[in-house]
């Protein structure tokens, strides 16, 4: 009976195990009374390029776990084949790691072809037109090789190569144009003769003015012209012939004829004489520190820079109210005396122009007062707006800004240096022409259409092409000038003097951050810097070159490991002492070492400001790693932010007990930052 039982529950088990699909499972017997039926595997830990991943199993039953190794793996993505240029590899298509960038497959180096040179030939100078040397460009990428450099006739003394004739064609479209053309004529002739020669004004007696001194008497009425047609042509020359500086501005005239007057200034042959020679000497000086200028664009900014180096804007006692001097108002101010009113900046700029060759128009209008500035056509055919005047910042980096340089209708002020008065606007918000048409001693002329779009060329251009030499980067600032703007370097970093770029030798002239969006500098670090986890170069000390005269704030953020700044002595603006970055005169601390091993410091007595960041970072307030007690001299008037935001500044100290209050709170700060602080 138990037997036929047992073969009816075989008989039974064996069924369910066919109805199961094979898939019933029978436990073999264990200690704890069951076998261990084990998950799917789960991801634990995921696999990296460098690193084995982890995935685990475990029983439902009792939870015995059990884990394996997954192996490493690289995370795939395509790249597309990339065609070799001239300066840069390129590769065939393959795919490569998103995480490591470790190539998978394909992705092969296609070499550089190199560039393919093209010979611009040189073009001889003539009597009245400029010439060019030779020179070279890549016929594939069109990069210029060697600039062709302009070449000038040398003959500074020819008063003909100084004016242009914008103004005088301007006045054909009137009815009576061909005879105040001829009446233009005519002024030229008594002119250019008085303007070479060595004599005296001649003087006679006016019962409204008193005596006025003049060169002739000019009559137009044989022309067919009135008094305003005659004045007109009179004042469309002073226009064209800026050289001529002694022409007064005040016109005397009768029905018939117009008294050319001389300012009393230059009346005597022999001061006029003098004054020549100086104005061609500088010129010839000017168009030899060209150098390597070969293009309407660069030649502008050559002279764009030199101009307002050389100047500053003239004013009154005053200090408010523009010059009323004579010379203020012609190129006599700017170029010999170093200080003029716009017309004298304007007027220089365009005898410049004219005697280059380059095609510019004198420009009299409203910039919040009378004002003058100029156009210029530049070599893409296109005109374009100069207002060296506004662009004469004292204040302002290396003293010249670029705000109101080669503008089209459309550039936003202040497109390149990042400082905006005006709002997002154009030129034209600020700047108004005066309406053509006027006839008489205030003739204005129509002006020939602006560009509406931004300059664009193959050549050097201002903030446009980030110029990387030996892990430094540079940008255009100036003239043959650049600002480091990125280290990309260890060690022990020695800044140039100057690079070569594109057969131009440019001078490091500035040290800042930059944002290559906008095309502006600005205070920031020139070391990229991860701030999560830390990441920078390894500097450990800073050589400056003697060319270097400006550094904007917080530019040695983020230099951790610097041990010291080294200055050349003979810069004149910063020096080191102890490896410790101040002005030359000690005035302005700029930057202590972050990484300088040192536990005590005392501040030079001459100095009267700390700068911005000078102690810190963009985020951090104090992070020296070794300093335990900074001493100030009772002398320190301005104590920047140590990081970032703005520090204190006692604007009218009477005493020297005024710091102590500066010192009070930073005494109670450095205190919460473990820093010992003590006034001298």
């Amino acid at each position: 009976m138990k037997n036929r039982i047992l073969a009816y529950l075989l008989i039974i088990l064996a069924i369910l195990f066919v109805f199961s699909g094979c898939e019933f499972l029978l436990y073999a017997p264990e200690e704890d009374g069951h076998v261990c039926e084990f998950t799917e595997w789960e991801v634990i830990v995921e696999p990296t390029c460098d690193e084995e991943g982890e995935e685990m199993s475990f029983c439902d039953i009792c939870f015995e776990d059990k884990t394996r190794a997954i192996p490493r793996s690289h995370t795939p993505i395509d790249a597309e084949a990339k065609e070799a240029t001239c300066t840069m590899d390129g590769s065939t298509a393959g795919t490569y790691c998103s995480e490591c960038h470790a190539i998978i497959s394909g992705i092969k180096k296609i070499p550089a072809t190199g560039h393919v040179e093209v010979i611009d030939p040189a073009v001889d100078a003539t009597e009245n037109t400029p010439g060019r040397t030779e020179g070279k460009h890549c016929e594939i990428c069109l990069e210029i090789l060697v600039p062709q450099y302009t070449i000038f006739s040398g003959e500074y003394s020819d008063a003909s190569k100084y004016h242009d004739d914008y103004a005088y064609n301007s006045l054909s479209a009137y009815a009576n144009g061909k005879g105040m053309q001829d009446f233009y004529n005519e002024i030229d002739v008594v002119a250019s003769a008085f303007h070479s020669s060595l004599e005296d004004a001649k003087s006679k007696d006016n019962s409204q003015t008193g005596t006025i001194y003049y060169v002739d008497e000019v009559y137009f009425s044989d022309n067919g012209l009135n008094s305003k047609e005659a004045l007109a042509a009179w004042s469309a020359y002073i226009k064209d012939h800026p050289l001529y500086y002694w022409i007064s501005y005040h016109a005397s005239h009768t029905d018939n004829y117009l008294t050319l007057a001389v300012d009393y200034e230059y009346i005597d042959g022999d001061v006029r004489a003098n004054l020549n020679q100086e104005i061609y000497d500088k010129v010839e000086e000017y168009i030899a520190s060209l150098g390597g200028a070969g293009d309407a664009y660069y030649l502008t900014l050559g002279f764009h820079d030199m101009i307002i180096r050389d100047a500053d804007y003239s004013y009154e006692s005053d200090g408010v109210t523009p010059s009323a001097d004579k010379s203020a108002h012609n190129i006599v101010g700017v170029l010999i005396e170093g200080e003029g009113v716009c017309e004298s900046y304007a007027k220089t700029f365009q005898m410049l122009l004219n005697y280059c060759g380059i095609e510019n128009v004198f420009v009299v209008g409203n910039a919040n007062g009378p004002h003058a500035w100029n156009l210029v056509q530049l070599d893409d055919g296109r005109w374009y707006w100069y207002d060296l005047t506004w662009d004469d910042q004292p204040q302002w980096m290396l003293g010249v800004r670029h705000n109101y340089f080669c503008l089209s209708d459309t550039d936003i002020v202040s497109w390149n240096d990042g400082t905006t008065t005006t709002g997002f606007d154009t030129i034209h918000s600020n700047h108004t022409p005066d309406v053509p048409g006027t006839l008489g001693e205030n003739y204005t002329y129509p002006l020939p259409d602006a560009s509406d779009i931004p300059y664009e060329y193959d050549g050097l251009m201002l903030r446009d092409e980030i110029i990387v030499v030996d892990g430094l980067s540079y940008v255009l600032i100036g003239f043959n000038s650049v600002s480091l703007i990125k280290i990309e370097a260890e060690g022990e970093i020695v800044i140039p003097e100057s690079i070569t770029y594109a057969g131009y030798t440019l001078s490091v002239d500035c040290i800042g951050g930059y944002d290559p969006a906008y095309g502006i500098l600005f205070p920031k670090s020139i070391i990229d810097f991860d701030q999560s986890a830390r990441l920078h170069y390894d500097i450990t000390e800073i050589s400056i070159p003697k060319t270097v005269r400006f550094i904007w704030d917080y530019a040695f953020d983020y230099c951790y490991t610097i041990e010291s700044f080294m200055v050349d002595s003979d810069n004149q603006a910063f020096c080191s002492v102890d490896g410790v970055l101040y002005t030359k005169s000690l005035y302005t601390l700029v930057k202590f070492p972050l990484a300088k091993n040192i536990e005590k410091y005392s501040i030079k007595g001459e100095t009267v400001e700390i700068a911005y960041g000078a102690f810190g970072d963009g985020g951090n307030v104090f992070c020296p790693e070794y300093l335990e007690e900074l001493i100030i001299p009772k002398g320190v008037e301005v104590i920047g932010a140590f990081g970032g935001g703005r520090g204190f500044r006692n604007e009218t100290p009477e005493s020297s007990s005024d710091i102590l209050e500066i010192s009070g709170y930073y005494e109670r700060l450095f205190l919460m930052l473990g820093l010992g602080v003590k006034v001298n």
